[in-house]
């Protein structure tokens, strides 16, 4: 079940030519089987998106439809942008890039494999 909650597109922190797209969606797990405290269970069960949810941060290559991704769930902050600020953001984009990379490698393996069999039989 896809529920969008909150989408924000930033600039790559390192790379021009790549954009980072944040996505929250909700969070189909229960708090409560997450959290030992009380106060942390309530605080998730609050209502608010940003208490729990889950996070999908993209890796896209600007003008176009390739990306990586990384996902997160169980997230539980004040705010979007607080989870932003984090360390496990940071780590998310990194985790991101690397997959995109991964898949740019993979498909240009296949596309030079393409043009090989593609010259071969002109």
């Amino acid at each position: 079940m896809k529920n969008t909650m909150y989408t924000k597109t930033i600039n790559h922190p390192e790379y021009e030519h790549l954009e980072v797209v944040f996505e929250a969606e909700h969070e189909p797990d229960s708090p409560r089987d997450h959290f030992e405290m009380q106060e942390h269970i309530d605080f998730a069960e609050m209502g608010d998106d940003a208490s729990w949810f889950c996070a999908i941060v993209k890796v896209q290559i600007k003008g176009t439809i390739i990306f990586g991704v990384d996902y997160l769930g169980c997230c539980s902050y004040k705010s979007f942008e607080e989870f932003m600020q984090c360390d496990y953001f940071n780590d998310m984009i990194n985790e991101a890039t690397q997959d995109l990379i991964s898949d740019v490698n993979d498909t240009t393996d296949k596309i030079n494999e393409f043009i090989e069999e593609y010259n071969k039989a002109s």
